[in-house]
């Protein structure tokens, strides 16, 4: 992310991931902003990462998740 204001840090970051509790943070340099998100159902997600700065000004964007289901197979053997 990139902020046009002087001096608006620090920023808080939020990441919501289409399911479960988003991950929040803050940081003191404009950048990347990583985090991960394990999803245990396929299907499509939408992920938002939201920047607000000190001020309360804030941005958004989002992209789409897909998930798609791992075929597992397994022998079950007696002994």
């Amino acid at each position: 992310f990139s902020d046009a204001g002087v001096n608006d840090n620090p920023w808080s970051t939020q990441i919501a991931w289409g399911m479960g509790a988003p991950t929040v943070g803050s940081q003191n340099a404009q950048g990347s902003v990583a985090g991960n998100r394990t999803y245990l159902t396929a299907g499509s997600y939408t992920a938002t990462l939201t920047v607000t700065d000190k001020d309360g000004a804030s941005g958004q964007s989002s992209v789409t998740v897909t998930v798609n289901r791992l075929p597992v197979g397994f022998d079950i053997k007696p002994g």
